[in-house]
């Protein structure tokens, strides 16, 4: 496994039955889009591939849900500790975009819900 499927592996294996929760997991992504909206160049054009119209996510990280925020700031946690990934701010702001990209997969598949 990667560093992302790790990363993405432990998030799901301690917040699989928050996640799992359709509201918060959209809380969760759409905070994940936001952030991103207003971030480096790559992370603009992450958000802005996902096909949801900004105003979806625009604001999203104002919202008061505290499980969302919870694996936000887990995931966070992890991709700044991540062996080999002292490099920068860009190679972290990657790494965070492909961890939230297989979480979504996972939990759109119905593999994961």
């Amino acid at each position: 496994m990667n560093k992302a499927e790790n990363i993405a592996t432990e998030i799901i294996a301690t917040y699989h039955n928050i996640l799992k929760d359709k509201v918060t997991f959209a809380s969760f992504y759409l905070q994940e889009l936001d952030g991103a909206s207003a971030g480096n160049k790559d992370s603009k054009a992450w958000a802005e591939s996902k096909g949801f119209h900004p105003s979806w996510y625009k604001g999203a990280l104002n919202t008061d849900d505290e499980s969302a925020d919870n694996i936000q700031m887990a995931i966070a946690l992890k991709v700044m500790n991540a062996k080999g990934n002292e490099k920068g701010g860009s190679a972290r702001a990657k790494l965070k975009r492909d961890v939230v990209d297989l979480i979504y997969l996972w939990y759109n598949s119905g593999e994961m819900g």
